[in-house]
């Protein structure tokens, strides 16, 4: 009787995990496979999303003869190329500060990196847009004040400032990527081209930079495929200087056209994305056609070189960076936010505060950016962990379809993704249910945060060792209640810090939530930049100083749960050895 009802449960726990892969198979598809079908469907529907149409071909010839279709190709191609140079010359130069020189502040590198990536590229916009504004911005006000004159040599509305602010940014981007090729380098390589009489920059020439070669390139496309893809900082600072890139042109072909032009926005959508996906395929096959080590099994050096008085011009190049990217723009949101007046510098009041917060559909806004990022940074990173784990113990077929399905939405850009999400949704009866709700909304931004939660619950996931679920498996537990009761404990710390980046990434993204958001449903960013075409600054830097404090208390309380899960941790390892040292033939003494 025992073992017949043993085996009734283990049928059903069999049954049960295979309902939850099928609906897990199923999340995929829906998810991450769906959208971008549902985009190309749409480019050659007579309809908008959602109601009855013909099938045609308009998209097309309507995409020939869009306003300033032309002049947007050339502008993004432009903004891409120049992006690109700038980005990777700096990339590779603090890389090779921080991994192979003696630079005394190549320590402050990395962690001001991780803040300027993790900074949302909107209010870094906006905060540059105000810093650089021609005639109430910080930078002119002070210029004009130490010259006595009327003279505001900077407008960040213009192709300068464009390509300036992106340049700051991606370079955080790009040197997060580049760190770990520099930083595995064999120093011996370039010590045998010095000791043949080479100088140092021809053997920077000559041997640094072909060994590097494909990292470089790599991180060089992925430079160029972010350009194609920014949004951001092209809607703030482009639209009103007259420059036009394609991902703004989606958002006006269906925001500010009527009615919708949703067949072109779907056509030059599917544009953008196959050329993202042209790049990133290019960049594998690169990456994958010659073997590039860099660490051989003799041992290799790794220690800094001594770059004599240069490394105070290092020094120097990062302070210089640190006061562009960070302290600049949070002292401009700051006074901003304090000015009664955007661009008068006299009169600091909490007005704007006190206006935000009586403000309901601001409230509403700063309740819904919570919510979306609270609970999708969770969902998101329980997908993410649940993605690596199927990936982990599934063939080899499966594992790379799962790889090419959560790296989908990242050849996507985020205003192109909006587009896929609402047709993809309103297209199916159930999911019709969700337009304008805060649930379509969060489930995009979910969707556009799993390419980089995944390398973190990858990473996690690497450095549990398969003894542990085999003792599990040999316990008599499954996939489902070892990934519960083995997997998720261990990966807790990296499952938080994921969790976090997540809820960091989703509220700051304005592309996704200015295409799925109503009324009801909009979140801070959409806000924000509501208020800042508007005209109230001030009133956007005081929304903006407010999200970065709700952030800063997040980050302050994440910080401390991992100092006291370690505390705890260590606690119970001492606990641990105590009855062992008591054992011990001396007694534990130390005698």
């Amino acid at each position: 009787m025992i073992d017949a009802k043993t085996d009734n449960g283990t049928m059903v726990w069999r049954a049960l995990e295979r309902a939850v892969w099928l609906v897990f198979a199923l999340c995929m598809f829906v998810l991450f496979v769906w959208p971008v079908f549902m985009l190309a469907v749409g480019s050659f529907r007579t309809s908008p999303p959602g109601a009855a149409g013909d099938w045609t071909l308009d998209g097309l010839r309507n995409l020939v003869t869009f306003p300033g279709i032309v002049a947007g190709a050339y502008d993004t191609l432009f903004l891409s190329c120049f992006l690109t140079v700038f980005v990777t010359l700096l990339a590779v130069f603090f890389s090779w500060v921080v991994a192979r020189t003696n630079t005394p502040l190549r320590w402050l590198v990395t962690p001001m990196m991780v803040v300027v990536l993790a900074t949302p590229q909107l209010f870094f916009g906006l905060s540059w847009a105000m810093l650089g504004n021609e005639n109430a911005g910080l930078i002119n006000y002070t210029i004009r004040t130490v010259t006595g004159t009327s003279w505001s040599p900077f407008n960040v509305e213009s192709w300068f400032g464009i390509i300036f602010v992106l340049t700051l940014k991606v370079t955080a981007f790009g040197y997060l990527l580049m760190i770990g090729p520099f930083g595995s380098m064999d120093r011996t390589l370039e010590e045998a081209s010095r000791t043949s009489g080479a100088s140092a920059v021809s053997t920077f020439l000559r041997v640094t930079i072909p060994v590097l070669t494909p990292a470089v390139a790599g991180v060089a496309i992925l430079i160029f495929t972010n350009g194609l893809e920014s949004f951001d900082i092209p809607l703030l600072l482009g639209v009103p200087a007259g420059i036009g890139v394609f991902a703004t042109q989606i958002f006006d072909a269906v925001n500010k056209t009527l009615p919708p032009n949703y067949a072109a926005a779907g056509t030059l959508s599917l544009l953008l994305t196959f050329t993202v996906m042209a790049l990133v395929l290019i960049r594998a096959r690169i990456m994958a056609g010659r073997s590039y080590a860099v660490i051989s099994g003799k041992g290799h050096k790794t220690e800094p070189a001594d770059i004599g008085g240069w490394r105070f011009v290092a020094s120097g190049l990062i302070l210089l960076y640190a006061l562009l990217a960070v302290v600049l723009p949070l002292v401009q949101m700051l006074v901003g936010s304090l000015q009664p007046v955007f661009g008068l510098y006299r009169g600091f009041t909490l007005d704007n505060y006190m206006t935000v917060l009586d403000d309901s559909q601001i409230v509403r806004s700063l309740i819904n950016t919570a919510i979306v990022a609270v609970v999708g940074g969770f969902l998101a990173m329980t997908l993410a962990v649940f993605i690596g784990y199927v990936g982990r113990h599934s063939g080899r077929t499966v594992r790379h379809a799962l790889e090419f399905t959560t790296w989908l939405p990242w050849t996507l850009p985020g205003v192109v993704l909006g587009l896929a999400m609402l047709w993809a949704y309103i297209s199916l009866p159930g999911l019709k249910l969700l337009y304008s709700t805060i649930w379509i909304l969060m489930i995009g931004l979910v969707v556009a945060v799993i390419p980089v939660v995944s390398r973190v619950s990858d990473a996690a996931l690497a450095q549990i060792g398969a003894e542990l679920e085999e003792s599990s498996r040999v316990a008599g537990g499954g996939r489902i209640s070892t990934l519960f009761r083995i997997v998720l404990p261990l990966i807790a710390p990296s499952f938080i810090a994921g969790w976090t980046v997540a809820g960091i990434m989703i509220s700051g993204n304005l592309a996704i939530p200015v295409m799925l958001s109503s009324a009801t449903s909009q979140t801070v960013p959409v806000q924000a930049y509501d208020l800042y075409i508007a005209g109230e600054v001030s009133q956007t830097s005081a929304i903006f100083c407010i999200q970065l404090g709700a952030i800063m208390v997040v980050l302050i309380a994440v910080g401390l749960i991992r100092a006291l899960a370690g505390l705890n941790a260590r606690r119970k390892a001492a606990a641990d050895l105590a009855p062992t040292l008591t054992d011990s033939p001396t007694g534990g003494r130390n005698d």
